[in-house]
């Protein structure tokens, strides 16, 4: 089912484009920012007339379906509207995603984002995995992530 959601959201010609395929080696090998890179080029490609990304959990649910659908992540998991866990390989990613409606709402999103992260010690447990926790700002105004830290 979420393959089926993934190929709605994506326009046709932008399935190979946008990266998503790759997701799952991106997110196993590489850094954060090389990450979020793809994450940009994956919101480019959503198909924005028909799916606006309008807020936090539009933000989030995209971004999840299509990790469940086109790139094929074993564990994709939701705590929260902005809060994603994905389990890839030997890494433990938490992602807290923030949506600014103004750009010069962003700092002080990330920063809530990062206090977020620390206050409910959001993925600390049994160290099994490489933990990567990181918060996302998005700009509807840019439509995509403009900010972000690993914390």
């Amino acid at each position: 089912m979420a393959r089926l959601y993934s190929q709605a959201l994506l326009r046709q010609e932008a399935i190979v484009e946008s990266g998503i395929a790759h997701l799952a080696f991106v997110m196993q090998t590489q850094k954060v920012g090389t990450v979020v890179d793809c994450f940009n080029r994956i919101f480019n490609s959503i198909d924005s007339h028909h799916y606006p990304i309008k807020d936090d959990i539009s933000y989030r649910t995209y971004l999840q379906v299509l990790m469940l659908g086109a790139a094929l992540l074993p564990y994709v998991k939701t705590h929260s509207n902005s809060l994603l866990e994905v389990e890839i390989g030997n890494r433990h990613w938490v992602l807290e995603f923030k949506f600014a409606e103004e750009d010069h709402d962003c700092e002080a999103l990330l920063e809530e984002g990062i206090q977020q992260i620390l206050k409910k010690r959001y993925g600390i447990g049994p160290a099994v995995k490489e933990l990567i926790r990181v918060a996302l700002v998005f700009s509807k105004q840019k439509r995509q992530i403009v900010a972000w830290k690993e914390v």
